[in-house]
């Protein structure tokens, strides 16, 4: 899914997010910095992985879907092109961003960090209840630490601001770019979270999901790692969102 871009480089190495196919990316999402992985002890992710299931935020190892529920990009697509929204209708929506933000918060809270969060590895049950499918966690910094502005922590904001950027206009962060009007009157290849904001704004012309969820994505998906919301302030700020939006047009991420 590729595309070419300037100097050569893949379109996807400045512009990654949760939208599908960036499972352990080989530089850190949008600065393109290396992510330092923290040390991890033997045996330490499938001790994770069996915390996760147990909380039920990650499915049976081995769970197909189906009746199960249905991956989020495939459930993305089953709801797009209704009501005139480009993305996902906002009614539908709301609990499944809000879910996506609780099920992040929950995983920091058992002391894991998250590689490739991504739609095609997320099933959302029957309930609208999300589940990672076959997750692959490793030890996240401890609190306090440095490393929580930049590496796992600030991946995994990222990623969650991807897959809400999918809710938003019903494409992933990485095809962003490949639609001209998304970069009118602008120079090629502006930086990635200038694409993302240009894109939503489009979106938002007719869709009350990107309306409502730009300032959530743009916090989440900030240019400067030690700028991205943790997904507390994201779930904080989405349940504020059963409030009437602002009638303005989308800005910035806010405080």
């Amino acid at each position: 899914m590729d595309r070419a871009g300037r100097r050569g480089e893949p379109a996807g190495a400045e512009l990654r997010g949760g939208g599908r196919g960036f499972a352990e990316p080989p530089v850190g999402p949008f600065e393109g910095r290396g992510s330092t992985r923290p040390g991890q002890e033997p045996g330490a992710p499938e001790r994770l992985s069996a915390a996760l299931t147990a909380a039920r935020l990650a499915a049976p190892p081995g769970l197909r879907t189906g009746t199960a529920g249905t991956t989020l990009d495939d459930w993305v697509a089953e709801r797009l092109g209704r009501d005139g929204d480009p993305g996902v209708p906002w009614p539908q929506a709301r609990p499944v961003a809000t879910a996506l933000a609780d099920l992040l918060v929950r995983v920091h809270g058992l002391g894991a960090a998250l590689r490739g969060l991504s739609a095609d590895r997320v099933l959302v049950g029957p309930d609208g209840r999300p589940l990672l499918l076959d997750p692959r966690p490793y030890p996240a910094p401890r609190p306090g630490a440095a490393v929580l502005h930049r590496g796992p922590y600030a991946d995994d904001r990222q990623a969650l601001g991807g897959l809400l950027f999918l809710l938003a206009t019903g494409r992933p962060p990485l095809l962003a770019e490949e639609f001209p009007e998304a970069r009118a009157g602008t120079p090629p290849a502006p930086p990635a979270a200038a694409r993302l904001r240009r894109w939503l704004a489009l979106a938002a012309r007719s869709g009350e999901s990107a309306r409502r969820l730009t300032p959530v994505v743009l916090g989440l998906t900030a240019g400067s790692s030690a700028d991205r919301w943790p997904p507390q302030r994201a779930l904080a700020a989405l349940a504020a969102l059963a409030e009437p939006p602002s009638p303005q047009s989308p800005g910035g991420a806010g405080t």
